[in-house]
């Protein structure tokens, strides 16, 4: 895997499945363990984790909020938005999907930094 490309699709992927199944055992943070364990197996550089995390995290985060704020979740999203002073609920789920992004980049990123630790 010495394409930058590769690398960073592969991180990406494996911290959304890591995050949505670490979702099930753990709360919210469980997302910045699965990371950093996609980082330490498949980055192969810094930049590709932490963009791999972020994109990787970001989009994970985005989708349980849309899939929060569809159907029946709707009035409670858009009262979530309101009392946080957002407005919108759309504003609500890019600012889920920025802390989910934060949260797994960051993740990933320092599993990147052990594999470097580890490998000398």
């Amino acid at each position: 895997m010495k394409n930058p490309l590769t690398n960073t699709l592969m991180v990406l992927l494996s911290t959304a499945v890591l995050g949505s199944l670490a979702s099930y055992a753990l709360p919210w943070w469980g997302l910045a363990p699965a990371a950093a364990l996609a980082g330490l197996l498949f980055a192969r550089k810094g930049g590709p984790s932490l963009i791999g995390g972020l994109l990787g995290g970001g989009l994970l985060w985005f989708a349980y909020a849309a899939a929060a704020a569809s159907g029946e979740g709707q009035a409670l999203t858009a009262r979530m938005a309101e009392l946080s002073g957002m407005g919108s609920p759309a504003v609500l789920m890019i600012v889920v999907a920025l802390i989910g992004a934060l949260l797994a980049g960051l993740g990933a990123w320092t599993g990147w930094q052990a594999r470097r630790m580890v490998a000398g």
